[in-house]
């Protein structure tokens, strides 16, 4: 099924401009999303760095790692091959140390056999041997070099007689050292209290909210932020806000519902009228002069259904005439599909004020975020008749789709609030009580110092479970993203 959809959605008589479309929206969504992925992964390293807990490695993309990687600070510095988000590898946190805290003391010698394999493996093909080494006082020397070069291409059980193979039996013998030694060590995660989890578990929100409250503050001051609605500017902006400018837009939908809740294609629809093109005037009248759709709507009803002349200017085309018959809604009102947009710009009064702004500007964000989120939660309830806001909801395809269209109508400036806008989303998603995200991590290190035990083996298979039912939700709302981004003229 999905397959299919992909197929039709860039399925175009000229396949170049389907490849067009569809690097345009892989650029976007490189552009917008990882960013924000990486600074919330950074938020972890720094804060997980300010409590002394090791971190192993930094990863832009997802491996398997690209050649390109370095060591500085104790921490592996790489660059993957799949460019979908990023990573904190924190030392002590679902790992092999993790492993044999849990199941040490019940069974030491079957543990120390399993952490050996493990932590072998994981040093080799996490290019750590410098730190173990560097932890038992061994110089990382031209022949120790030699043997990781060797192994970052091998498997473990491709054991090369000579003096690979002493180097490897030194290699486990470090190993059986480093987990005496690190099972109470506060450089492991697990081995540090509810406080300092919590700080390092919520860096990345952290870092998400800092980055968009900048982002938004430098908006704020060297630009301005454009908002379109069906009604003019609320107060909150009149209030906080300098208004650049007001300016009222009339915009064709397509397939606007014209019969209570029944969707069916719009008159302007019919007649070949796109969202996009630039509607000028009515029956030779400028769409300006209306007031709002009250007043179009009484100059539709005095005419009686008659054919109206709308003129339009198509994207990088001529502007032309078009005919359209009105059609009769339910409330037996003659309609075009023809809408207001009432187009706000606004910034901050002076630098002073500034803060104030960023803050109120954040705020409405934060808000509108939750009110979404909860309109999503109440949607998927079995009881639920009205899912419509699951429409609202998009994924990696949709933010790619949406930024282009962003860029087009409100250039840099629009790229740069959608990426505020996203990166909230992220920090109060990432919040959430599910053992896959952060959130969910907060309520399991709160239970565990509450009841002062920890059962990993759940732990583990919560954590599984949702992040399956994660990525099962996101190629759902994949399938939904690429129904939308096929219709978009981008």
């Amino acid at each position: 099924m999905f397959e299919n959809l992909v197929l039709e959605a860039f399925s175009f008589s000229d396949i170049g401009n389907g490849i067009v479309k569809a690097l345009t929206i892989f650029f976007w969504f490189i552009l917008i999303l990882i960013p924000l992925v990486i600074i919330h992964e950074f938020g972890h390293l720094l804060m997980a760095r300010l409590f002394k807990v090791r971190v192993a490695e930094y990863g832009v993309g997802i491996p398997p790692r690209t050649p390109f990687f370095f060591k500085k600070f104790g921490i592996v510095w790489s660059l993957n091959w799949l460019p979908f988000g990023g990573f904190a590898k924190i030392y002590g946190d679902h790992d092999a140390l993790d492993n044999a805290q849990d199941t040490y003391a019940k069974d030491p010698i079957k543990t120390t056999e399993t952490y050996v394999e493990e932590r072998t493996f994981e040093i080799l093909q996490g290019k750590e041997l410098e730190y173990i080494l560097s932890q038992n006082g061994i110089p990382y020397d031209a022949e120790w070099k030699k043997f990781d070069n060797t192994w970052s291409q091998k498997n473990l059980g491709e054991i090369e007689r000579g003096e690979n193979e002493k180097r490897f039996e030194q290699l486990k013998k470090l190993v059986k050292w480093e987990l005496s030694a690190k099972l109470t060590s506060k450089e492991a995660f697990f081995n540090r209290g509810f406080f300092p989890k919590l700080v390092i578990l919520l860096g990345g929100v952290i870092f998400n909210f800092l980055a968009a409250w900048l982002i938004i503050f430098c908006i704020l001051n060297f630009a301005s932020i454009t908002r379109g609605g069906y009604e003019k500017a609320p107060d909150r902006i009149r209030d906080n806000f300098a208004v650049v400018q007001d300016k009222l837009d009339y915009v064709a939908i397509i397939d606007k519902s014209t019969d209570g809740d029944k969707q069916v294609q719009s008159a302007v629809s019919k007649a070949g009228i796109k969202t996009d093109d630039k509607l000028l005037s009515i029956d030779n009248k400028p769409f300006g002069d209306f007031a709002g759709v009250a007043d179009l709507s009484r100059y539709l009803q005095s005419r009686d259904g008659a054919v109206s002349q709308i003129a339009v200017m198509p994207k990088d085309s001529e502007t032309k005439t078009v005919e359209v018959t009105p059609d009769k809604n339910g409330n037996g009102k003659w309609v075009l599909g023809i809408v207001p947009i009432y187009k706000t710009e606004y910034k901050a009064r002076d630098f002073a004020s500034s803060f104030r702004a960023t803050n109120n500007e954040v705020g409405y964000i934060v808000g509108q975020v939750w009110d979404g989120l909860k309109k999503v939660g109440t949607a998927l309830l079995p009881q639920t008749q009205d899912r419509s806001a699951l429409n609202e909801v998009s994924g990696p395809i949709g933010v790619g789709g949406i930024g282009s269209l962003v860029y087009q109508q409100q250039g840099a400036t629009g790229i740069l609030y959608l990426m505020a806008l996203v990166s909230i989303g992220l920090a109060i998603t990432n919040l959430l009580p599910i053992p896959a995200l952060d959130g969910g991590r907060i309520l399991i290190a709160l239970v565990s110092a509450i009841t002062r035990r920890r059962n990993k083996k759940v732990e583990s298979i919560l954590i599984s479970a949702t992040f399956v039912l994660l990525l099962g939700l996101i190629i759902l709302v994949a399938v939904k993203d690429v129904n939308f981004v096929k219709n978009l003229n981008l």
